[in-house]
């Protein structure tokens, strides 16, 4: 990102701007939206993700982390 910032900054050429701004643009992922999570990452507990537990408040996640009852790997 430091070189196509640099490039952006030096260059006089407008439409090399434009060609610059493309790749500096932020979006979220419509993936993820935003959440910056593998697609591969879409394991729940419970209906909640990793994301969802980062939000919760200390108590919440305690809670929630405390209330879970876990079986075995593998369902044997």
């Amino acid at each position: 990102m430091h070189t196509l910032m640099r490039r952006y900054r030096q260059t006089q050429s407008e439409q090399q701007k434009e060609y610059y701004l493309e790749f500096m643009s932020e979006r979220p992922c419509d993936t993820c939206h935003g959440l910056r999570l593998r697609p591969r990452s879409g394991v729940q507990i419970e209906g909640k993700s990793i994301v969802d537990l980062t939000d919760m408040t200390i108590g919440e996640a305690h809670a929630f982390l405390t209330g879970l009852t876990l079986g075995a790997i593998g369902g044997s």
